[in-house]
């Protein structure tokens, strides 16, 4: 939830339906039953407001939403950079690359993985950890050696005004 009054509201909500079961019974574990309540109340939460978002753009105008247009130099250069990143995972250590991508590709939590893998949970997250910095400094080390257009054009500009 990003706004405090949300917050302060599912937890109000949670706290009287916690009550009103416990006036009806014992809870066991108050604590564990009053999480639950208030996770099932923000998941709700969301849900509703996700449906909200949705019916809007289902009901507004295709006048009314605004088109986001991206330039052929835009798009060129983020496939670009989609191809280095696609390099750097390709250069990753098998077992390295294996973690790497059934968590970004297949969204696979850190304890499927090791399942999945038969390692280690910590072992998984060290071979996530290197695997991102690795790519990071792949990517980075190839796209800060291109010059960009600002800089030329500032090159430029300063060999005509020179």
């Amino acid at each position: 939830m990003r706004s405090p009054s949300d917050i302060e509201d599912i937890a109000q909500e949670a706290f009287l339906r916690a009550y009103t079961v416990e006036r009806g019974r014992p809870i066991e574990q108050p604590k564990s039953f009053l999480f639950r309540i208030a996770k099932h109340l923000a998941l709700s939460q969301l849900t509703r407001k996700s449906r909200q978002i949705t019916q809007y753009i289902e009901d507004s105008d295709d006048s009314e939403v605004i088109q986001l247009e991206s330039s052929a130099e835009e798009e060129t250069s983020a496939q670009q950079i989609l191809g280095l990143h696609c390099e750097a995972v390709a250069g990753l250590s098998p077992q390295c690359r294996q973690v790497y991508v059934l968590r970004k590709v297949h969204g696979f939590s850190h304890k499927e993985i090791a399942a999945e893998l038969g390692i280690a949970v910590s072992t998984v997250e060290k071979h996530l950890i290197k695997a991102v910095e690795q790519c990071d400094r792949y990517v980075r080390e190839r796209t800060e050696s291109r010059p960009s257009r600002t800089t030329s054009m500032e090159s430029e500009g300063r060999v005509r005004e020179g």
